[in-house]
């Protein structure tokens, strides 16, 4: 199968996956769960399991460079930590959570700038049009206009957020492309770094007191929902970003998650009794519609490209 064509898949999965996260941390507080909990848990289940992936495929890969290690504390620091944190500071001073989801999405274009720098990748108007499209998709199937609520501490969090979230992006590429790193080892090494600094605000003993809490009022199905909070939206997610990075250029797979709101939208309507409006619908449409266009652009182009270099007519 064509590498780019794996990638997108891979990128889409990966994306799909990202879009359960909503509903399982809307489960998982329903039973009891803190949110406090619910941000630890999902490290600790990412060092887990791409510590025993990397095992098994390259235990090597897990003695980083010193190359790597500055990649690792960046993006565990920035892009784990940092992200985290101004994306909650910027909800708590009230701004809406649309708005936010709308504005942390522009990283796109940031990744875009960075990546013709760094790669030399050029920038074309099926790349700045499927970003825009996909805002505009965004912002109708999250229905902006129904809470507009901000304030410009708000702004300034959430702007510094597509910052460190295009900073991440970029720096995850660029760890793959140039110091050679695995996928596993990355996700497993800076997910210990944001671990470690989380557990200053969120000691992680707590943690068994409340599964065993949740289990004795809940009963097994808590547990079960709380495998499938680590496994799906976490480790599945992450499993097939790290491989997509490694087939296609960062703005693609960054662009590609706006397929995320549309499976949080879906879920949401199916099983948490969320309403899905005909604007919402439309939202979903146009953003698919942007993505098939970039993707046959970027097909095209590629085939160009191969034909120009074997010295085929076009």
């Amino acid at each position: 199968m064509n590498k780019m064509i794996q990638g997108v898949l891979l990128a889409a999965c990966s994306a799909i996956l990202w879009g359960t996260y909503g509903t399982f941390v809307t489960l998982l507080c329903g039973y009891g769960f803190s949110e406090s909990a619910i941000a630890v848990f999902a490290p600790v289940g990412l060092i887990v399991f791409f510590f025993i992936s990397a095992m098994l495929h390259n235990p090597k890969s897990m003695l980083p460079t010193k190359q790597q290690w500055i990649y690792y504390l960046l993006c565990g620091i920035v892009g784990v930590t940092g992200t985290n944190l101004l994306y909650a500071a910027a909800l708590a001073t009230g701004f809406s959570v649309g708005m936010a989801s709308v504005i942390t999405f522009a990283n796109y274009f940031l990744v875009m700038i960075a990546s013709r720098f760094i790669w030399k990748i050029k920038i074309t108007p099926p790349k700045i049009g499927a970003g825009i499209i996909a805002i505009i998709g965004i912002a109708m199937l999250l229905e902006v206009w129904t809470d507009m609520s901000f304030s410009s501490i708000g702004l300034i969090l959430v702007i510094c957020t597509a910052f460190t979230f295009a900073f991440s992006y970029t720096l995850t590429k660029v760890a793959f492309d140039k110091a050679g790193s695995e996928p596993d080892a990355f996700y497993c090494w800076i997910n210990i770094i944001g671990f470690v600094i989380t557990c200053f605000i969120n000691p992680p003993w707590k943690l068994f007191g409340e599964i065993s809490s949740v289990y004795s009022s809940v009963g097994i199905i808590a547990i079960i929902v709380l495998l499938g909070f680590i496994l799906i939206p976490q480790c599945g997610s992450y499993f097939c970003l790290g491989r997509a990075f490694q087939r296609l250029e960062a703005p693609i797979v960054v662009v590609i998650y706006s397929l995320d709101p549309i499976t949080s939208a879906i879920l949401g309507f199916l099983f948490l009794g969320q309403s899905l409006h005909a604007v919402q619908i439309l939202g979903m449409l146009i953003i698919i519609a942007g993505l098939i266009w970039l993707q046959l652009s970027e097909l095209k182009q590629q085939r160009e490209e191969d034909a120009a270099a074997e010295g085929e007519p076009l």
